[in-house]
Order: structure tokens, then sequence, then C-alpha cells
């Protein structure tokens, strides 16, 4: 199912410095949100990943549990969060490679940086940035 963000309908609001870089991990079989993804979005107990239409973005927002789009996504105490999931790890891998413009192999952990952006409460991660993290 796919979802449409209409930012006009989000106004900007000031989230909290995390003092934590913020990024995600993806390898082969999982991805991992690091503490500063959950402190940067507040610790929520939901949230909804979207995938930009064209397939380069990757965008977290907090969410509430009636929305059927949500995940599970922390709870009090934790420091990440992870998916396992071949198929999710290994579609943002394809991703990477097709915005990057090189072929990433699947054994390979990939670390993305993300960003705050300014006019909605939530993580933005652009396959562009992508980097292998050295074994």
């Amino acid at each position: 199912m796919e979802t449409n963000v209409n930012m006009e309908e989000y106004s900007t609001i000031r989230m909290r410095a995390t003092g934590a870089p913020i990024y995600l991990t993806v390898s082969a079989s999982s991805v991992l949100f690091n503490k500063g993804c959950l402190a940067a979005l507040g610790q929520p107990d939901y949230a909804k990943i979207l995938i930009a239409n064209n397939k380069d973005t990757l965008l977290v927002i907090p969410s509430d549990q009636d929305d059927s789009d949500s995940i599970f996504f922390s709870k009090e105490g934790k420091t990440y969060f992870r998916i396992n999931s071949h198929y999710f790890a290994k579609s943002l891998l394809k991703y990477v490679n097709v915005n990057c413009g090189r072929d990433v192999d699947s054994k390979v952990t990939l670390k993305i940086p993300g960003k705050i952006p300014s006019n909605i409460e939530g993580l933005l991660f652009e396959f562009k940035n992508a980097e292998e993290l050295k074994k």
C-alpha cells in the first residue's frame, strides 16, 4: 500500500537535540535505527516508515497504535530499534545501488546518516549518502 505525504498538512516543530549521531545501518538481514534516531523522534512507541515514490529516500515519522501502517518502534530504555527482515533489508540495499550508481554486495553493511527535516517531525535518510562500514 502506497502512502503519500502532503507536506502542506504539517507545520514546523522543534525537536530536541540528541547529542548522538543519527543513522541507520542496513545489512543483508536487518535494518537498525540507532539511539540517535530514537532520541530525535522522541522515543515513540509506534512509527511509520515511508519510502519516496522514486525510491531514493526513507522517511520515518512518529505514529500511533491505531494507524494501520504503523509498526511498534521502541519502548522505554531501548537504545536501538531493529527490523529483522531479509526482504526489507535487501530492498533497501537495492535502492542504495540504484541511487548511488554502484553495485553494493549484499554481504556488505551500510550506514546511512539521517537528517531532521525542518518542516515535519521525522527523520530523513537519503540513500545517496550511504557509506560502507569497514569490518
